[in-house]
């Protein structure tokens, strides 16, 4: 089995945690609520909503 180094497995995980953040902020929940569901800051969530 090919074993990836840790900071590919963690990059994946990050952007799957930005996936769902982005699809709550999508509809419709609060900024406050999705940074304590997705562990990520405040400044973070607010570029993901721009997108």
């Amino acid at each position: 089995m090919l074993q990836l180094p840790n900071s590919y497995f963690d990059k994946g995980m990050e952007k799957g945690i930005e996936k769902v953040a982005i699809k709550l902020l999508s509809a419709g929940m609060p900024i406050e609520q999705v940074a304590e569901m997705t562990e990520l800051e405040r400044d973070v969530l607010e570029k993901l909503a721009d997108k």
